[in-house]
């Protein structure tokens, strides 16, 4: 995964936007009142191109020839994380609009966004058995990409027992962002609901591919799901397709609701759209960056 210097640079002025979970005085940019006005200290990070170099150790630097910056209780950095559908569902449409290399694009587009805002980035594609992070700093966007690079999707996944676990190896409350498809089996309810009763803010981007949305298919078909290997015959016509929006547009609207009730923020991605402009504009319009 390759991006050019000009995106990075779009990307790199931007900062995500809680509206729960608040974090620290990083460089000045967020606050918090979680620890209200302790100055105690609480643990070291490493050093950020713009940090305040009178918050540097130097006592540290002199013994390990390696900088961190000390952390006071009210000075918390914002726990950022990406959580990536990695079901077989999303390998799925053309090379541009396949959804699990767009919801990729994407995620690469948050880490860019995060490691430049000085906040503490996690990525885990769930349902693979892989995660990379916590990450800081701009200097390890390269290990994202590799990351991202290394992927594949991998069978069925169980949303409620992925979140399970990683709230089990997570334990710092932050921005919870999952990119993903909700063609699960088990449903996505349990597990939106499993990482809100730990703390976190969850932001949803329903990630489909415009034939999913509009389907051009015709005639008398097999369809295989993706995932179970089951068949399906079906008969598509003029009639089978408005029958398929209808129960399309109610699939949004439960979501939809479901998300308004919980506080979740939720945003429909159609991969046709550039994957840069949904993160520059439709996300800044939307106000989940600034």
């Amino acid at each position: 995964m390759i991006f050019d210097s000009s995106t990075v640079n779009r990307l790199r002025r931007l900062k995500l936007v809680t509206r729960q979970v608040k974090a620290g005085i990083i460089r000045g940019e967020r606050r918090s009142t979680r620890h209200g006005h302790s100055i105690e200290f609480a643990d070291y990070r490493d050093y950020v191109p713009g940090d305040d170099l009178r918050q540097l150790d130097w006592n540290i630097y002199a013994r390990h020839n390696h900088p961190f910056i000390k952390l006071r209780e009210s000075e918390e950095d914002l726990a950022v994380y990406l959580l990536l559908d990695g079901s077989r569902s999303m390998d799925w449409g053309a090379e541009d609009e396949n959804k699990f290399r767009y919801a990729c694009r994407l995620a690469a587009g948050f880490a860019v966004v995060s490691l430049f805002s000085g906040d503490r980035f996690f990525l885990e594609a769930l349902g693979t058995r892989t995660q990379l992070g916590p990450l800081r700093g701009q200097g390890r966007l390269k290990s994202v990409l590799d990351y991202l690079d290394g992927i594949e999707p991998a069978g069925a996944m169980d949303l409620y027992e992925e979140c399970r676990q990683f709230t089990t190896n997570t334990k710092k409350a932050g921005l919870v962002i999952l990119l993903s498809d909700l063609l699960l089996v088990d449903g996505y309810e349990g597990g939106l609901k499993h990482l809100q009763d730990h703390g976190h803010e969850v932001v949803l981007l329903h990630t489909l591919n415009p034939e999913e949305l509009h389907p051009s298919l015709n005639g008398e078909l097999q369809l295989i799901d993706s995932e179970t290997g089951k068949p399906q015959e079906v008969n598509i016509d003029a009639s089978m397709r408005r029958v398929y929006a209808q129960r399309l547009n109610s699939w949004f609207g439960n979501i939809r609701d479901f998300c308004n009730r919980r506080h979740i923020r939720y945003y429909q991605v159609d991969t046709s759209f550039a994957w840069d402009r949904f993160l520059t504009y439709e996300m800044r319009k939307a106000g989940l960056v600034q």
